[in-house]
């Protein structure tokens, strides 16, 4: 088979394996969710009873449950294969021969000769720099595509991950960006360096990523997140650099929407919006570069 080919397969295993345990924890909290209801279910009528299947209640408890199994779940099967497969030092079936690209770096979870200071700017310059970008991705796909955003709007409803719970927090903050990372930006990036040289492994990663999220504007907004993300790993081959990442970011985009932006915007005069738009803009495609490129070079030794 082609070495881009089996490459591509291979990559393509974080993808589908995040669908089917996402499908197996969502059947699995259903047919336990509705079980307890009907265990503690006290009415008497067939109304009382749909009427508590579709409260809210109830959806918030099945949509917990579901998160938090496909998190446990997916962190332990993909952190386990990437362990297992990729990093130096649980194994030697790293072969770095297999890397097309020769110059980047073996996988590492060490922060061992990183220089801390440059990692912290880095972090704080990349989220940033991509919640601004990402904003104006969304603003302006919104408006060329409206449709994207209603779905995107209603899936977002459905998913509940609106809401500021201590489970959602846990899902979106931490949980789910340590498995995404797991999944992408490790166990599929590895295999794409073996068939792909830097910028088609960065590029398909990122692809990959975006699609995952299942729905056009947020799986294009994923992608431009998967293009820094996979940058920032296949110039470091440090995983836990690109989870700290997406933490910070998931964590940051989910407290700054309660801020009152509209107080914002009603103290600029609209008049210079455009320019304003456009200079903000600028910043937040330098700062995600700067703290991507810092990030890259945040290991001793490396210019």
């Amino acid at each position: 088979m082609n070495r881009k080919v089996r490459a591509l397969l291979w990559a393509l295993m974080p993808f589908v394996l995040v669908e089917v345990i996402q499908t197996a924890a969502s059947i699995f909290m259903g047919q336990w969710s509705a079980a307890l209801y009907i265990y503690h279910f006290h009415g008497s009528t067939m109304d009382e009873f749909l009427n508590g299947f579709q409260s809210d209640d109830f959806i918030s408890y099945f949509l917990d449950g579901t998160y938090l199994i496909y998190s446990a779940v997916a962190l332990l099967v993909f952190g386990i294969y990437y362990s297992h497969h990729f990093y130096k030092k649980a194994h030697r079936k790293y072969n770095r021969l297999e890397v097309v690209d020769q110059k980047l770096p073996e996988p590492n979870i060490s922060f061992k000769g990183y220089r801390i200071p440059m990692i912290i700017v880095g972090v704080i310059l990349f989220v940033i720099g991509m919640m601004i970008v990402v904003e104006y991705v969304i603003s302006a796909l919104s408006v060329l595509f409206p449709v994207w955003l209603a779905e995107f709007m209603e899936l977002s409803d459905a998913s509940g991950l609106d809401d500021m719970t201590v489970t959602t927090i846990l899902y979106a903050g931490i949980f789910g960006p340590i498995v995404e990372e797991l999944g992408f930006r490790g166990i599929s990036t590895e295999y794409l360096k073996r068939g792909f040289g830097f910028w088609w492994t960065c590029i398909i990663q990122a692809v990959l990523f975006g699609v995952m999220h299942m729905n056009a504007l947020q799986g294009c907004y994923a992608f431009v997140i998967g293009l820094g993300l996979g940058y920032v790993y296949l110039k470091t081959g440090n995983i836990i650099i690109t989870m700290i990442l997406h933490m910070v970011y998931n964590l940051s985009t989910s407290f700054i929407s309660y801020l009152p932006w509209d107080q914002v915007d009603a103290m600029i005069p609209s008049k210079f919006m455009p320019e304003v738009s456009f200079v903000v803009l600028v910043v937040g495609l330098m700062a995600s570069y700067g703290g991507s490129k810092i990030l890259a070079k945040s290991k001793k030794g490396v210019n």
